[in-house]
C-alpha cells in the first residue's frame, strides 16, 4: 500500500526484517474517493445457521498501519459491525518494520492486527507468531482468494497466515498524446498489438529515440519499474531446497534489460526520484510499469494536468503483480474473534471490496467478486475513458507471481545496485554474478 510520501516509501531500505511500504496498493493520505461509500445496514439477529450477527460482535481492536487505506474503511465496516471499534496506530513508515520486529523478538504486546508489506512480508511469515487463518475458527477456503494471491498469502510451509488486502495486478500505462507523435496512434488497442514481444518492444524503442533525437524513450527505466515489468513472467522462488535460486529470473531478466539499455528503448529515471516525478510533464518518456495502486499514486500527483492523456495496455509478458499490503493476525492478539471480522470484511467480503474500490480505487482479491462480470468498472476520464479496472481484472486473471521466501528483502536491495549499474552498461552476465556475490555475502548459508 501506498503512505503519503510514496517516493520515501519504496525508496527507504529499511534494514534487517523490516517491512518495507513499496506500493502495493496501499495507506495513502491522499487518496479521494471517485464516489460514495457504500451502506449497509447492521445485522441485528443472528443467521439461520445459528452464528452470531454482525451487530452482536462488541469490543475494540488495535490495528498497526503506515496510512489511510485501512482507516478509511472503517465508517463502511461499522455500518455492518456497529459495536466493534479499530483502533488504528499509525506508525512512520521508516519505524513500522523496526517496531513489529522489536515487539516480535521482545514478545512485546503487539497488535491485533498487523499489516505486511509483499517486499518484507517473506522475512516476517517466516516466524511462527502468526495465525494459521485456514485453521478453526477462521477456515479461510483459497477457493475464495484470486489465484495468483495465494503464494503473496503463504509462508514457506504453504501455510495461510495473512490475507493481502489489494489486487495489484499490472500493465503499461502510456502517454497518448506521445504515441500519437512517435507510434503513430494512441488507441489502446492498435498500441497494445505493437508489443507482442520484447524483441517487438526494443525495436521500437530504438526507433522512438532515433525519431526523437534523443529526447524521448519508450519508457522511462529500468530501476525499478522495467525490472518488475521484465521480472514479473517469471515464478521461481529466489530460494529453493535451502539453496540460493536466481539464474531462472534474473539471468533472462538481465539479459533483456541489457538490451534494452544498449537500444535506449529505456531512460535514464529511477523510480520515485525527483526527475522520475518530473518526467511525466517533461514528455521525455512515453510507458511507465503500472500495477492498480499506481493510478491514484504514481501517474495522477505527478501529472495533474493529464486528464484524457493516458491510456493502459497489456504488457508483452501479460499480467503481472507488483506491490501488496496484506492483515495478519499475530497469535499473542487479545482480541483474535474481533479482528478476524475486519480481517475477513476487508478481504473476503462483497461489502468490503465494495468498499475498497470506492474508497481506496483497488480491487481485493476475493474471487466471487473478482471474477463477476462488472463488478469492477472504472471509465476514466483521466485514461480517456478506457475502462481501466476492467483492464486490471483481465490482467488479474492472466498474473503469475512467485513464491515468497524469507531472504527476498535482501535478493531486493542487492538487486537494486546492480540495476544502478545496468544503467551504466554492465553486461547481463557481469550483473548477474555481482547479485549473486552480494547475495551470499549477506547470506552465506544459501551457498
Amino acid at each position: 500500500m501506498k503512505t503519503k510520501n510514496v517516493a520515501t516509501k519504496f525508496s527507504a531500505l529499511i534494514l534487517g526484517m523490516s517491512v518495507i511500504l513499496a506500493g502495493c496498493g496501499g495507506g495513502n493520505n491522499n487518496a479521494s474517493p471517485s464516489a460514495s461509500a457504500p451502506s449497509s445496514p447492521a445485522a441485528s439477529s443472528a443467521s439461520a445457521g445459528g452464528e452470531k450477527a454482525p451487530a452482536d460482535y462488541k469490543g475494540e481492536v488495535t490495528l498497526w498501519a503506515w496510512g489511510d487505506f485501512e482507516s478509511k474503511l472503517i465508517p463502511e465496516f461499522n455500518k455492518e459491525y456497529p459495536n466493534v471499534k479499530i483502533n488504528v496506530v499509525v506508525v512512520p513508515n521508516a519505524d513500522y518494520g523496526k517496531k513489529l520486529q522489536t515487539a516480535i523478538a521482545s514478545k512485546g504486546e503487539m497488535p491485533d492486527i498487523a499489516l505486511l508489506e509483499v517486499s518484507g512480508r517473506g522475512s516476517f511469515m517466516a516466524m511462527d507468531v502468526w495465525e494459521n487463518l485456514e485453521k478453526e475458527p477462521y477456515n479461510v477456503n483459497r477457493a475464495d482468494i484470486v489465484d495468483f494471491a495465494i503464494p503473496l498469502n503463504s509462508n514457506e510451509k504453504g501455510e495461510i497466515v495473512t490475507l493481502q488486502e489489494d489486487a495489484t495486478m499490472a500493465g503499461i500505462a502510456y502517454k497518448r498524446d506521445l504515441a500519437k507523435q512517435y507510434l503513430g496512434t494512441d488507441d489502446p488497442a492498435e498500441v497494445e498489438k505493437m508489443f507482442p514481444t520484447w524483441d517487438a518492444f526494443i525495436e521500437k524503442g530504438k526507433e522512438v529515440f532515433e525519431k526523437s533525437g534523443g529526447k524521448v524513450t519508450l519508457m522511462d527505466g529500468i530501476l525499478e519499474g522495467g525490472f518488475r515489468l521484465v521480472s514479473g513472467e517469471y515464478t521461481e522462488p529466489y530460494v529453493k531446497d535451502g539453496k540460493l535460486n536466481l539464474e531462472p529470473t534474473f539471468l533472462p531478466t538481465y539479459k533483456t534489460l541489457e538490451k534494452m539499455v544498449a537500444s535506449n528503448a529505456v531512460g535514464k529515471y529511477e523510480t520515485w526520484s525527483a526527475p522520475w516525478n518530473a518526467s511525466f510533464t517533461t514528455n521525455t518518456a512515453i510507458m511507465y510499469a503500472t500495477p492498480t495502486w499506481f493510478v491514484p499514486f504514481g501517474i495522477k500527483p505527478n501529472d495533474k494536468k493529464g486528464e484524457g492523456n493516458y491510456g493502459l495496455i497489456r504488457a508483452p509478458i501479460g499480467g503481472y503483480s507488483w506491490g501488496g499490503t496484506s492483515m495478519s493476525i499475530p497469535k499473542d492478539a487479545k482480541n483474535k474473534e474481533l479482528a478476524w471480522q475486519f480481517v475477513k470484511w476487508v478481504t473476503l467480503s462483497e461489502s468490503g471490496a465494495t468498499a475498497f474500490k470506492t474508497l481506496n480505487s483497488s480491487p481485493t482479491l476475493y474471487k466471487p467478486v473478482f471474477e463477476q462480470e462488472g463488478f469492477y468498472t472504472d471509465k476514466d476520464p483521466y485514461f480517456g475513458g478506457q475502462d481501466i479496472m476492467a483492464k486490471f481484472i483481465e490482467l488479474g486473471k492472466e498474473a503469475k507471481v512467485r513464491p515468497i521466501t524469507k531472504y527476498d528483502r535482501i535478493v531486493t536491495d542487492s538487486n537494486t545496485l546492480v540495476m544502478k549499474m545496468m544503467m551504466q552498461g554492465t553486461s547481463a552476465e557481469e550483473a548477474y554474478d555481482t547479485l549473486v556475490k552480494d547475495v551470499l555475502k549477506k547470506a552465506p548459508e544459501l551457498k
